[in-house]
């Protein structure tokens, strides 16, 4: 018992000892941060890119109205841009407004009950994502307030990133102490954390609130994923894996009423347990994979001062690898890389207690949402955890070009990841550990071309087109055999592990463009 306990005394040195030291260089990247505002504020873009704007308004909240005024008097070519806004669940008296002031492309759903952002905007990116002539998508929720700039502002910032997160400050038009901490810590977070990294260039958690998405990274990854929170951290890792990191940009301005500001923290049981079946990814990505889903999984202000306190009583009493003085020397270097950074963050003397007070208030909030009668409750309960397993068997037909073998996949979900497997009689192939059910597949059908043997299902058929359809796991698309089948009348939704008869290989189905025929 004495040598785990010991063991896990070694871990959390190492975990606080690595955080402190990046905490450090992320407050010296912090003092850099004129990199990007001054090589903005004198970048001159060769072009206009073509930008689609997606304006989100879901029961009537936020000032829609006065949003796409502003989008009307952006200082941005009118013939580069379009606007287009959802009306999820929202009244005609807004939709009528909306019609008279012009300039926007309105589109209403739900009637009733909303749709759900995530939803909404798959179902419209689904009919906008193949437009000819546009460089990227432009996504802000209408509570959000902009300037005549924005669009400028993007343009500057797309020629040197694929996806941008916008910067939200917060308008405190309530001045109680609980508004006034929140305000402060995101300046301090914008100024320190956010901006730092993006100097370092790294990625930050992607907001589906204030984010632009070039047309060629959603091409790419086929899907967004703007459920929640935990959603977005799940999306910008897949991102990321792409090969496409999300950068905060603090020239590209929102602003959010703090009535309407909402946590944006996933619970830590998911971050932990994302990066636990993640980790075999780590090694078969790019190294910024691996360096966010750790950065996900940062301890917090509480976490590093109990650690550091009992590491410092304990090598203080007793023989540890760690010698007293090398803890101290490391609870030193973030102590004086927290003044250093409220120094930079130049928040004013004022607000400096603000600061002091976000872990207090923020561990008073995570005490009233998981109230103590609900304590009570989860003793006679089971325990809840994130662990979570889902399988669906298909069957599927694998050919060698002479036989065809009667096969079965079994598509796994477990804890926010996927993997699927073939089974023929007592041989399986298994397919790595993904993000999204369309690459588990899309595996298996690799390891099976390999060894001289083809899958006979829609995700390889050459008359099948995935589309986005409003989750990661991107398991929908068309089938167009009515292209060669004059009694198919028309194309018709399909799943990726379906299969049928008219199967034709993707190398094969060439001779049938279908790309020509996905805007008809």
């Amino acid at each position: 018992m004495t040598d785990i306990c010991i063991i896990l005394l070694i871990l959390i040195s190492i975990y606080i000892g690595v955080y402190t030291l990046y905490y450090a260089v992320s407050v010296y990247f912090s003092t850099k941060s004129r990199r990007i505002t001054a090589s903005h504020k004198y970048y001159e873009p060769p072009y206009a890119n073509n930008i689609i704007m997606v304006i989100y308004s879901g029961n009537n909240k936020g000032d829609v109205v006065s949003l796409l005024e502003t989008m009307n008097k952006q200082d941005y070519p009118k013939t580069n841009y379009q606007t287009h806004i959802i009306l999820d669940n929202c009244s005609e008296e807004i939709s009528n407004k909306l019609e008279f002031i012009g300039g926007a492309k309105i589109w209403r759903l739900g009637d009733g009950d909303a749709v759900g952002k995530d939803e909404a905007l798959s179902w419209l990116l689904e009919r906008l994502v193949s437009l000819q002539n546009v460089n990227a998508f432009a996504f802000l929720d209408a509570k959000r307030v902009i300037g005549p700039d924005y669009l400028t502002n993007i343009n500057k910032a797309l020629f040197k990133n694929d996806v941008i997160v916008a910067q939200t400050d917060f308008v405190d038009t309530q001045n109680t102490l609980a508004s006034k901490i929140k305000t402060t810590y995101n300046e301090y977070a914008n100024k320190i954390n956010r901006l730092a990294r993006s100097v370092m260039g790294l990625s930050t958690i992607i907001d589906s609130d204030a984010c632009v998405i070039k047309q060629e990274v959603i091409e790419k990854v086929r899907c967004v994923d703007f459920k929640d929170i935990e959603a977005e951290l799940k999306y910008t890792t897949l991102l990321i894996k792409s090969g496409f990191d999300c950068k905060f940009n603090p020239n590209v301005i929102t602003k959010l009423n703090i009535e309407d500001v909402k946590s944006r923290k996933a619970n830590p049981l998911f971050r932990f347990d994302m990066v636990r079946h993640c980790f075999g990814l780590f090694f078969k990505s790019r190294p910024q994979f691996a360096e966010f889903a750790l950065y996900s999984i940062k301890p917090n202000i509480w976490f590093l001062l109990f650690a550091y306190v009992g590491l410092l009583l304990f090598s203080y009493n007793y023989y540890f690898v760690f010698d007293f003085n090398v803890v101290a020397a490391f609870a030193i270097i973030l102590a004086i890389a927290f003044i250093s950074s409220v120094f930079t963050a130049k928040l004013g003397k004022s607000n400096v207690k603000y600061l002091l007070l976000f872990p207090l208030y923020r561990s008073l909030i995570n005490f009233e949402k998981s109230r103590v009668v609900n304590a009570f409750k989860k003793v006679f309960k089971p325990k809840k955890t994130f662990i979570n397993r889902d399988v669906l068997t298909v069957d599927a037909i694998v050919t060698d070009g002479r036989n065809n073998l009667q096969c079965y996949i079994d598509l796994i979900a477990e804890d926010g990841l996927a993997r699927a497997v073939l089974r023929y009689k007592k041989k399986k192939y298994t397919s790595s550990s993904q993000i999204r059910m369309y690459d588990a597949v899309g595996d298996i059908v690799k390891k099976l071309d390999q060894i001289g043997f083809r899958i006979k299902i829609c995700h390889s058929c050459g008359l099948f087109a995935s589309k986005i359809d409003g989750s990661t796991n991107m398991v929908k698309g068309d089938c167009y055999k009515c292209k060669i089948k004059p009694e198919c009348k028309e194309i018709f939704e399909t799943l990726i592990w379906s299969t049928c008869e008219d199967y034709i290989p993707r190398e094969a189905g060439k001779v049938i463009d279908i790309n020509q025929y996905r805007n008809n």
